[in-house]
């Protein structure tokens, strides 16, 4: 469960009832600081083979793999029970996860960045494709070749096989590796620039 005030509280495995308030005392602090006035966007995501769960308040990750009790959802409820407070709500959605198990990077209390990121992945081996190659160079004599000027125990005016053999087949492959065009890799959080706004103070 959710409770939205001065803070936003979690807890889970409880017994709840409408108009019941008396488990926000022992509720988990997530969010020490609310906004009034502003819609906040909740995702709760639900692993029903692991029975844990995930929480995001717009789109932060706040609470993490956390294990709840319970084979499914027979009732969604949602409330105000702070008298004389109004409260919307828009856009409940109730289904399957479409976000194909991604999440963003996690940070803990420690520091520490937690992330799970699939590997990057280029063209396979066997896509790659041969190197480049060339022919194989073949010398022919001709009525030049033969005559004396060119017949000089040194070779001076007459290299055999010198120049670039002729192109045979050509790749643009510029890197290689045992897993393709590039090395499988988990992927990595790169920094960036990032521009924070001050709150307006009509807000």
């Amino acid at each position: 469960g959710l409770v939205f005030g001065k803070e936003i509280r979690h807890k889970t495995n409880y017994i709840g009832a409408p108009y019941d308030d008396s488990h926000i005392g022992m509720m988990q602090t997530i969010l020490p600081v609310t906004q009034r006035k502003r819609w906040i966007k909740v995702d709760i995501r639900l692993d029903w083979t692991k029975h844990i769960h995930d929480i995001f308040i717009d789109d932060v990750y706040l609470v993490k793999e956390t294990p709840f009790f319970g084979g499914g959802i027979r009732g969604l409820s949602v409330g105000n029970f702070f008298g004389g407070s109004n409260v919307w709500f828009d856009e409940i959605y109730v289904g399957g996860d479409t976000t194909m198990g991604f999440r963003c990077p996690f940070l803990s209390a420690n520091g520490t960045l937690e992330m799970d990121r699939p590997l990057s992945k280029g063209w396979k081996s066997d896509e790659v494709g041969d190197e480049s190659k060339t022919r194989q160079m073949t010398r022919h004599e001709s009525h030049i070749s033969l005559r004396s000027i060119y017949q000089r125990e040194d070779k001076k005016y007459i290299v055999p096989f010198e120049g670039e053999e002729g192109r045979l087949f050509t790749s643009d492959v510029k890197f290689r590796h045992d897993d393709g065009d590039r090395a499988h890799e988990k992927g990595r959080v790169l920094l960036g620039s990032m521009l924070r706004l001050p709150p307006s103070p009509e807000a």
